[in-house]
């Protein structure tokens, strides 16, 4: 498309997503959008919508930035994590994305915030940002082990350990960092594809839904749910222990948000009762992410506008 074409669409879907009034399913298709063309006018009209009352929608905001890897998100997201008004699901969410454009200059910074900050969701992101940025400077040839067939930019590299019985032991080792251990989920997930047998592919989804046994972070248990979204209707086996997590009302709210959009990928019956059941709820991040993957899990039967959720 030439420049008029892209200027006119970047129009089209800015106009939509910092739209307040919209439809909270078309404003992520056209964030997601927005991501896609991922132009530096995009990047400045999606950090607008850190202006929002959705909790939900910032914190895709924060992330589809950080999946930009672009530095001219870098300020945008710093001012979000600044902003102590902001919740600290969307504050967490800054960090992670901030890892992942990996600025080395913003490591003293990681890791004064991953001591001192108030809230524990953005102490333990920041220190696993910190050590993704001092992984790739000490082993810069390993950049590698960031590709997956996802094309998402992971707060941690896959382990390159691809045993499931030592990955399954690392995931739920308490002893090891946080980062080690999201080195050992990835790994898990990266080695689902290429299980030979549905009985090994069982024994995988069950090392990963074993994840949301942790009993400290619920930030693990949230990145567990996340993977389980990414994988979809290949780990549909893992359905049930999803909709409990959505069920469990003691459960941290970024964890139940986080599986409730990956039942909204798992595309079966189970799933969408699930949804249909809490997209009333009275805490908001669930009750849109319900909404949310409810329109994710219609988009498979009618691909007609913007980009899947998951894009």
């Amino acid at each position: 498309m030439n420049g008029q074409q892209l200027d006119e669409l970047i129009t089209k879907y800015s106009s939509i997503l910092n739209n307040f009034d919209e439809n909270l399913a078309r404003r992520f298709r056209a964030l997601f959008s927005l991501k896609g063309l991922g132009t530096d006018r995009c990047i400045e009209e999606m950090g607008k919508a850190f202006a929002d009352s959705s909790e939900l929608l910032k914190h895709e905001v924060a992330y589809c930035l950080g999946q930009t890897k672009s530095d001219k998100a870098l300020e945008i997201l710093k001012s979000c994590l600044n902003d102590m008004k902001q919740e600290p699901v969307v504050r967490h969410e800054a960090v992670e994305a901030i890892g992942a454009i990996g600025p080395p200059d913003y490591l003293a910074l990681l890791k004064d915030l991953a001591v001192n900050d108030r809230d524990v969701e953005v102490r333990e992101t920041s220190e696993l940002a910190f050590d993704r940025i001092k992984f790739f400077e000490e082993n810069p040839e390993k950049k590698h082990l960031m590709e997956n067939r996802f094309n998402s930019v992971d707060p941690a590299p896959r382990s390159e350990e691809t045993n499931l019985a030592k990955l399954r032991e690392a995931l739920m080792d308490t002893k090891l960092s946080l980062f080690e251990r999201y080195r050992a989920m990835f790994g898990l997930r990266d080695i689902l594809p290429i299980m030979e047998t549905e009985e090994e592919k069982k024994e995988c989804i069950e090392a990963l839904l074993n994840g949301f046994n942790e009993k400290k972070s619920a930030l693990f248990r949230h990145e567990i749910a996340f993977v389980f979204g990414q994988l979809g209707d290949v780990a549909a086996h893992g359905t049930a222990r999803l909709a409990e997590v959505v069920d469990n009302e003691l459960e941290h709210g970024m964890v139940r948000h986080e599986a409730a959009e990956a039942l909204g990928n798992m595309g079966n019956e189970m799933a969408d009762i699930c949804l249909k059941k809490h997209r009333s709820s009275a805490a908001q991040i669930l009750r849109e992410s319900c909404e949310v993957a409810l329109d994710q899990s219609e988009y498979y039967e009618n691909n007609t506008e913007f980009q899947p959720i998951s894009a």
